[in-house]
């Protein structure tokens, strides 16, 4: 496999892993909409500091 074959794999990984993500939280929260779903998925990736400056959530206050 080429490098860029590769990458393009780890590409798709994550897309997939997002999504299973995204999956999950429907899961856990039905009544979410499409920006709560978004906001807790990257919780999930970005430091909680990060989360509050940027977006306006805590997440140990709201759960991810």
């Amino acid at each position: 496999m080429s490098e860029a074959e590769r990458l393009q794999k780890v590409c798709e990984l994550n897309c997939l892993l997002v999504k299973l993500m995204e999956a999950e939280v429907r899961q856990r929260h039905p009544n979410a909409d499409e920006r709560e779903i978004r906001l807790r998925v990257a919780s999930r990736w970005l430091p909680p500091e990060l989360m509050q400056k940027a977006f306006g959530w805590n997440p140990k206050e709201r759960g991810f």
